[in-house]
């Protein structure tokens, strides 16, 4: 199945996880790309699996998301200023 049909059936869906994890987090500097990014690697990962409920799918994102903001959040680099916010 290709992935533009369901990036658009999940796309309201995708956008509310994400900007939850943004507002919940938002002294890591998470972005918003790299969040949509790791949603629609995991949505292709799942996509050619048949009989798949919406339930599920938004679960498994979820997932991913949760992996990633973890992963992101215990790296000290993640909390270091960037060149652009020591510069200004």
């Amino acid at each position: 199945m290709k992935i533009e049909p369901l990036l658009r059936l999940y796309k309201w869906d995708i956008n509310t996880i994400i900007n939850r994890y943004l507002n919940e987090y938002q002294n890591y500097k998470l972005e918003y790309d790299d969040l949509y990014q790791i949603a629609t690697i995991k949505l292709w990962q799942i996509s050619n699996i048949p009989n798949l409920n919406r339930n599920f799918i938004l679960r498994c994102i979820n997932n991913a998301i949760i992996d990633y903001v973890k992963k992101w959040c215990k790296d000290p680099v993640s909390n270091a200023d960037s060149y652009e916010d020591i510069h200004k």
